[in-house]
């Protein structure tokens, strides 16, 4: 074990717990410069259980002073698509006291959870099918819904994409928009390129589509972005357009 790093715990409960923000949605780590313009280095990396402690979290930056309705959602591809399809139907959310908070992956929802469930604020969110778990357990840690109730999680505003809300959107706009998209971003002969690697040659166009947007940094915050930018309003995916309803 290198020198001057903080040991993890070895309990699985304890490692949830004191998993390290990495988010851009979440606090940041103490940084300090290195000497001669090296790059920045970690001095004690800020763990969940301190970032989220009710007497030290610093929501300042985090959410803004009139928020009254918190959407978490998984990853920054998914709030860029929230965000555009509110814009399109008219839903200022800003106005409304409605933020959209990306948690840097599903497994960080029961901190959000606690750190926001004392700020007076509504919490709902969208999350993947397969990762549904997660979000059950969260609401049981904050007593939001007992691990054994049934109560519909729609009841509690949170909305399962089948995959996830990137397929949601392709599946909405098709398989052609979807290219017409990628084309007239200039990226066709890339993904052309991707279809001819080994690996992809036995894959469906789905599923290729999916790996080409997650294959280059910001190209899936983009593409959500653009994929809700173009998706046609009377094919709107039922779970983005129930927690857009629900939240405002």
């Amino acid at each position: 074990m290198c020198s001057g790093r903080t040991p993890l715990p070895t309990n699985p409960d304890q490692q949830d717990i004191y998993s390290i923000v990495y988010s851009a949605t979440q606090l940041s780590s103490t940084m300090k410069q290195g000497q001669h313009g090296s790059s920045p280095k970690i001095l004690r990396p800020v763990s969940l259980v301190e970032a989220y402690h009710p007497g030290t979290m610093n929501l300042a930056g985090v959410l803004a002073a009139s928020t009254s309705t918190v959407l978490l959602v998984e990853g920054e591809s998914d709030r860029a698509a929230v965000e555009m399809l509110a814009a399109r139907l008219g839903l200022p959310l800003d106005d409304l006291g409605v933020q959209v908070l990306a948690m840097g992956g599903i497994t960080n929802i029961g901190h959000h959870l606690v750190a926001l469930g004392d700020q007076g604020v509504r919490l709902g969110g969208l999350y993947d099918a397969a990762e549904e778990r997660f979000v059950i357990k969260g609401l049981d840690r904050v007593g939001l819904r007992p691990f054994a109730a049934t109560t519909p999680l729609t009841d509690l505003g949170f909305f399962r994409c089948d995959r996830d809300l990137e397929d949601e959107l392709i599946r909405a706009i098709g398989i052609d928009g979807f290219l017409a998209l990628i084309d007239d971003e200039g990226e066709l002969r890339s993904f052309e390129r991707l279809q001819g690697q080994p690996a992809q040659r036995e894959r469906t166009t789905t599923q290729q589509l999916h790996r080409f947007i997650g294959s280059k940094g910001g190209r899936k915050e983009r593409y959500g972005r653009r994929l809700a930018e173009v998706l046609p309003l009377d094919r709107v995916p039922a779970p983005l357009d129930a927690v857009l309803r629900w939240a405002t």
